[in-house]
This record gives structure tokens, C-alpha cells and sequence, in this order.
């Protein structure tokens, strides 16, 4: 028997290439009352009307069982619904990065995952708010721009993309990567228009399983972190690469990074840019980024 009262489980089916599946039908072998507790949702579109008909005052916590995805647009859809429900998220990691989970310090062991949720406590994380030419959007772990976004394009538009490893994924979109002209606005400083090779929000510090981008980053302190690459010859991006998964590119002198609370980016002569927020990818003309401090409840 485990106890999960006034809990409900969000069960994303295709996170992690099935593992979500695969893991949260383990658990329930062990422990059948989480059947009953379960609602599943494959599609994000699918989530608004799956959450009006299902979240109820009863239901104090909600554990999505899925990675950065799952993560992500379950979040979106709490903060864009008009539902009043007050709701403590929890995140059991299943997916193929759940970058955000490792932040948080929440182990990838199911079981032991689960019973540090149930017992876990809610507390306040800042959040993305991310205004783009299409509305308005959440962002939990990483919002980026330039190699990053192509990289996170080609891996969801592969149809075996969600099996790659990101460094590979990196290498091969750089072997054509010529960069990008944007115009960088922080915290109200005017920016030139520049050709950019990165530009990376941090909220939490890692992505693309275990990559540790913004290792020191906090979704308690009410700042953003943020790193720029400007143009710079490949051999510089490869050796940037190849520090990333230690957190020693920060190092770089090329490589600046910095506090922010709010920022603003405009493609080149009204055009449209790329960009990922946790792993998703969009596109807009501009976009304007600001932390939201305590702006959501997780269970950590």
C-alpha cells in the first residue's frame, strides 16, 4: 500500500520514447490504487479541457509522470486556464532529459520518486513568462535562441529525434550553423543588432540530459540567469561544447553571462527567430522574457 490521498497522477504515455509508460505501469503493477488516480494525456492540446473536467478542490497535488515536456506543458496549461483550483505540481521524471527534475534534485528511481512526492512539500519556484507575437507563454528550466533552438528544432521534427543525445544532435547542426541576427535588449539597456550564436535563459541550471549550462542557477532568488555567445569561429563552439557537460564553458571569456529580470529579443528587420522554451520550440518576430518570482508551487 502506498498513501496518495487528495493526489492525482498525469500520466504522459509518450515521454522518454514510452519510458513514462513503461516506468508508471511498473508502479502501478506495485501498487494498483494508482489506477484509479491516473488520467492520461498524449497531446498538449488535449490537457485544458482533460484538467477542467478532472481538478477538482479535492485534488492538492498533481504529479506528471514525463520529462521537460510534459513539465512544460502542463505548467502552461495550469497558468493559462481560468481554473481557481490551488494545486501543488510534482514532476516523477520519465522523460528522456527531465533536466528540470534533476534541478530540483528529485531522483530518477520510480518508486523512490514516488514516495518522496507524497510526502514532499510544496514550495514557491520562479517561472518564465515569455510574451511572444502569438500570447503569452510559461517557461520552468531554459528558454534559448540561436544553436541551441536549431538544435532542439531538429531533434522534435526528426522522427526518431527524442533518441538522439544532444551533443550529437549539436554537432551535426553545427557543421551548417552560420548564426543568427537578433537584437538583445536586458533589463531595459538598448542593444545593437548582432549576429549571435547563443542566447540562453536559465531558470534551472541543466539541459539536454545533464548538461550543465547555468550550473549555479537558483528558481528561488527572483533572477534569471543569462548567457550570450556572439559569432565566433567553430573551433570556439566546439570547445564551448565540449565544456558544457562540466559547467567549465562559463569560464570562456567569450562566453558572457549574467543576471537579468527582464529581456527582450527582435529578429533582424521584422523576420521571424526560433526559439525553445524547455525543450519546445516556437516562433515569433520578438519575444520579451521576464522572471516571475514564486510564481508556481512544486513539490521538492
Amino acid at each position: 500500500m502506498i498513501q496518495a490521498e487528495h493526489t492525482l497522477f498525469l500520466l504522459n504515455p509518450n515521454a522518454g520514447s514510452g519510458r513514462a509508460a513503461r516506468i508508471w505501469n511498473t508502479l502501478c503493477g506495485q501498487f494498483p490504487e494508482l489506477r484509479a488516480q491516473t488520467i492520461c494525456c498524449g497531446h498538449p492540446k488535449e490537457l485544458p479541457a482533460l484538467l477542467e473536467d478532472t481538478l477538482t478542490p479535492s485534488v492538492k497535488k498533481l504529479i506528471v509522470v514525463g520529462g521537460d515536456g510534459s513539465v512544460h506543458h502542463l505548467v502552461n496549461a495550469l497558468m493559462q486556464s481560468e481554473l481557481k483550483v490551488p494545486v501543488n505540481v510534482g514532476i516523477l521524471p520519465a522523460g528522456n532529459g527531465s533536466d528540470f527534475s534533476r534541478h530540483l534534485g528529485i531522483t530518477r528511481r520510480g518508486e523512490e520518486a514516488l514516495r518522496f512526492l507524497l510526502s514532499a512539500q510544496a514550495r514557491p519556484v520562479d517561472l518564465f513568462r515569455i510574451r511572444t507575437d502569438e500570447g503569452t507563454l510559461w517557461s520552468v528550466n531554459i528558454t534559448s535562441l540561436g544553436l541551441s533552438a536549431a538544435v532542439a528544432h531538429a531533434m522534435n521534427s526528426s522522427t526518431n529525434g527524442s533518441g538522439k543525445h544532444y551533443i550529437g544532435g549539436a554537432l551535426q547542426e553545427l557543421r551548417k550553423w552560420k548564426g543568427c541576427c537578433f537584437r538583445l535588449q536586458v533589463d531595459g539597456r538598448t542593444g545593437n543588432t548582432e549576429t549571435y550564436d547563443l542566447i540562453l535563459f536559465a531558470n534551472g541550471g541543466s539541459f539536454g540530459n545533464g548538461l550543465q549550462i547555468m550550473p549555479h542557477a537558483s528558481v528561488t532568488d527572483g533572477l534569471g540567469n543569462l548567457l550570450v555567445i556572439r559569432s565566433q569561429p567553430r573551433w570556439k563552439l566546439l570547445l564551448a561544447l565540449s565544456l558544457v557537460p562540466f559547467g567549465k564553458h562559463l569560464k570562456l571569456r567569450f562566453a558572457e553571462h549574467q543576471t537579468f529580470t527582464r529581456a527582450t529579443v527582435a529578429a533582424e528587420n521584422g523576420g521571424k527567430l526560433v526559439f525553445e522554451a524547455d525543450g519546445e520550440t516556437y516562433h515569433t518576430s520578438t519575444m520579451e522574457i521576464e522572471v516571475v518570482q514564486a510564481g508556481f508551487r512544486m513539490l521538492c
